[in-house]
């Protein structure tokens, strides 16, 4: 702890920083995080059991005080529904970084900005236009 606040070189060290990390101090590629998410939700990383569990919020539509509106979640993670009314299930960053995995199309995005967007979760624009054209070139179906 003598070098706690001192020494930052660790996450900026070019040795670590060639390796795709997920979400380690948001050193990530949005490949490597929507990789993860496929591969945790499409039962390579977690059991098939939990990944049941996972498919729909337990706390719908409930009011978070600290973002002061309803959200859906469930086991840590943020709910929403994709331009086809399926369940999606992610995490939303400060500054709009995003991602998403949808259960039915089995399908993970992931949205990483350098600069910081207007809005989080739902509210951020570039993403959902993103998201709205993936679904449409990909045709996929409700």
């Amino acid at each position: 702890m003598r070098n706690f606040g001192v020494e930052f070189t660790s996450f900026n060290n070019p040795d670590l920083r060639i390796h795709s990390q997920p979400a380690v101090n948001a050193i990530s590629t949005a490949r490597a995080l929507a990789d993860l998410h496929m591969k945790a939700f499409d039962g390579t990383l977690l059991s098939d059991n939990f990944v049941e569990t996972l498919k729909e919020p337990s706390h719908p539509n409930k009011f978070d005080r600290t973002l002061g509106e309803r959200q859906d979640k469930g086991k840590g993670f943020f709910y929403t529904k994709s331009p086809l009314d399926t369940w999606q299930i992610g995490h939303f960053g400060v500054g709009g970084q995003i991602v998403r995995y949808d259960f039915e199309n089995q399908l993970s995005i992931a949205y990483l900005c350098n600069g910081m967007k207007i809005g989080v979760h739902k509210y951020v624009e570039t993403y959902n236009r993103l998201e709205r054209r993936i679904y449409e070139s990909f045709k996929l179906k409700h």
